[in-house]
């Protein structure tokens, strides 16, 4: 569950935004891309989207 971001600036949330990712939104790893480090991830058990390794750098989440 994604419970806050370490980059707070407006392009990030505003990207963040535009994919559906919020505050309390349910993160799954579905795979995570070895040649850059980019992952697969499902967003509330529905959406599947790919982020970059940076993007997901900056979202601090907990397991549970």
């Amino acid at each position: 569950e994604l419970v806050s971001m370490k980059d707070t600036g407006n392009p990030f949330l505003n990207y963040l935004d535009k994919i559906g990712m919020k505050i309390g939104t349910k993160i799954k790893v579905k795979d995570i891309f070895e040649f850059d480090g980019s992952m697969e991830i499902e967003l509330d058990g529905r959406k599947k989207i790919t982020i970059s390794k940076q993007v997901a750098d900056n979202l601090l989440v907990v397991t549970g």
